[in-house]
């Protein structure tokens, strides 16, 4: 399962596993269910006509019919707080996450949906709190899958290293050890100063962990960003409630598809039936076997069904493969 957390859509690794198979919306009982993909993505992404990257046919909410629903997308309106994050999570991520149970997940942890940053713009998450950024990392680590985590979009330097410091911590919290003295793989609070390095003026003015949860603390350090202190998230309960609508459907889908297929699979491997193989009918005589030891000049010969094989006085032997003479 790829699950793709970044403010942009995650448009290129949806068209990559995107299954050329269209699956209908219900199965017919006795009929032959499709294979579902190995591969399942879904990615939870701002939506707008003038945000990149542009519209494709499988960037917007899926219809619950849907011939796709192994491709899913999560489009959010302007500003989606860490708490629409909290309740699409539980009403949407869960049930697919169920329904699909992946043996692997992918974790594409982009950062540019923070407060303030400078090309995501339209964001307003956390990297504290339910739903924020550290919460979701603990709901997928608490999945107990392999998972691998990757980076992402995140334009605001000092942010995205914050954010992924407290991931890592988070993610290797169950590994703790000591290394030069120093206690390590243990989770991180935003209140922990950041160390002194040559890029620490950046994380002026609290040289720490914590990243400020309005665009208001912003002003002063990036000039291309007005003052609009806290943003309402323009997610309304409505379009929400729209959303999750139609992923229930979808994970209802999606479980119907591989139990149908399972049962197949399941069918096949335990009522297969071997069939007898026919018994050949011949009248030709049985192989003529020349076992004479060889003399001086003539090496032993083994003819059967026309064909010699000549054993040299080394004991080699090989095929010869020239058609049998008369007599």
């Amino acid at each position: 399962m790829y699950l793709d957390l970044d403010l942009h859509y995650g448009d290129g690794v949806a068209q990559a596993f995107l299954s050329p198979t269209h699956y209908p919306s219900s199965i017919p009982p006795g009929k032959k269910p499709p294979r579902p993909p190995q591969v399942l993505t879904l990615s939870i992404h701002h939506h707008s006509p003038i945000f990149f990257p542009p519209h494709t046919a499988h960037s917007g909410l899926p219809s619950p019919d849907s011939p796709h629903p192994f491709t899913l997308s999560l489009p959010l309106a302007a500003y989606p707080s860490s708490s629409t994050y909290a309740r699409l999570w539980g009403s949407c991520v869960e049930p697919i996450k169920k329904a699909f149970d992946p043996d692997y997940i992918v974790l594409q942890l982009g950062t540019d949906g923070l407060t303030g940053d400078p090309i995501g713009r339209y964001g307003a998450w956390s990297v504290d709190g339910e739903g924020g950024v550290v919460w979701c990392v603990e709901k997928v680590k608490g999945w107990g899958r392999p998972t691998c985590v990757l980076g992402g979009g995140g334009y605001d330097h000092a942010n995205t290293a914050r954010a992924w410091a407290l991931a890592t911590s988070v993610l290797v919290s169950d590994q703790a050890t000591r290394l030069a003295d120093v206690q390590v793989g243990r989770p991180l609070h935003p209140d922990t100063a950041v160390p002194d390095f040559a890029g620490l003026p950046e994380f002026a003015p609290s040289f720490t962990l914590e990243v400020p949860h309005s665009t208001s603390d912003y002003a002063s350090s990036v000039p291309i960003l007005k003052p609009l202190g806290n943003v309402p998230d323009e997610n309304t309960d409505a379009s929400l409630s729209h959303t999750e609508a139609a992923f229930k459907t979808l994970a209802v889908r999606i479980r119907s598809i591989l139990a149908a297929y399972s049962r197949q699979v399941t069918s096949i491997k335990y009522n297969i039936k071997t069939p007898a193989l026919p018994v050949p009918r011949t009248t030709s005589k049985p192989p003529v076997l020349d076992l004479r030891r060889p003399g001086p000049s003539e090496p032993a010969r083994i003819v059967e069904r026309g064909r010699r094989i000549h054993r040299s006085a080394t004991g080699q032997s090989h095929w010869d493969m020239s058609p049998p003479t008369a007599g």
